[in-house]
């Protein structure tokens, strides 16, 4: 039985916004409808652009925002022990 058929369009779509707003595959797939199996085949195949280190990136990102927040905290401790 053939698979599902999906635009390119909407494998851009969907690869643009994994890219930009940093969702997981998991996120896309259950926001789109479509089996998570196939956004993987798509990044690893290169649609759109993407090619493979997509994850990576938001990774990445997803490291960076988290180590940001730690310093945030650290910084704001480190103020308040100094006024007190």
């Amino acid at each position: 039985m053939p698979g599902k058929f999906y635009s390119r369009e909407l494998k851009e779509e969907i690869l643009n916004k994994i890219k930009s707003e940093g969702i997981t595959a998991i996120e896309a797939a259950k926001r789109y409808g479509i089996d998570v199996n196939n956004i993987y085949r798509w990044v690893s195949s290169g649609v759109a652009g993407a090619k493979g280190n997509i994850f990576a990136i938001n990774r990445l990102k997803r490291e960076n925002q988290q180590l940001k927040q730690i310093i945030g905290e650290m910084c704001f401790q480190k103020e308040r022990g100094k006024k007190d």
